[in-house]
């Protein structure tokens, strides 16, 4: 091998130990999060769960993403589909995926949002929770910190417990 056929190699090889060291990063950003080990989505059996997020920064909080995981492990991450009963004539449509995951409203700089988990994740829309036990995750791609209070209650009722956001990476 001649010398500049070397020095290209060893050009090549430093370049590839730099992009694996490198993509991860690249593939991540910061951002604040929030896990909440168990809440209660069960209105018709008189359970409730508030949560009061507090803005704790001088910036505006968007694209919150709250996050439900039932009990048993499903975060509604199925696709629905339908039977097919007669040959299929025509477009189909798409597969929709179902998620409990939603978008929440900004939150303004010191300001609290504050509503049921069942609200939250309905928003102006319809959607609803299932109606069980489950943790939820709230989180953001932006550095400013939160906090949640999270109340839970019944007729007989109700305790609370507040958590501090947690910087954390996360997927672009």
């Amino acid at each position: 091998m001649g010398k500049t056929m070397r020095r290209a190699f060893l050009f090549t090889m430093m370049m590839v130990v730099v992009l694996l060291w490198t993509s991860p990063l690249l593939a991540l950003s910061g951002g604040q999060q929030v896990k909440i080990p168990y809440v209660v989505s069960m209105p018709d059996a008189g359970w409730w769960t508030g949560i009061a997020i507090t803005n704790d920064s001088d910036e505006i909080i968007t694209n919150m993403e709250l996050a439900f995981t039932t009990a048993g492990g499903d975060s509604g991450l199925i696709f629905k589909t339908r039977a097919v009963t007669e040959p299929i004539v025509g477009p189909i449509g798409p597969i929709v995926p179902i998620s409990y995951t939603t978008t929440l409203e900004d939150i303004a700089a010191h300001a609290i949002l504050v509503n049921t988990l069942d609200a939250l994740y309905t928003g102006s829309g319809s959607k609803t929770l299932p109606s069980e036990i489950g943790s939820i995750v709230l989180s953001h791609t932006g550095s400013a910190p939160f906090y949640v209070t999270l109340y839970i209650g019944n007729p007989e009722g109700f305790s609370f417990q507040v958590f501090k956001s947690e910087s954390v990476s996360m997927p672009l």
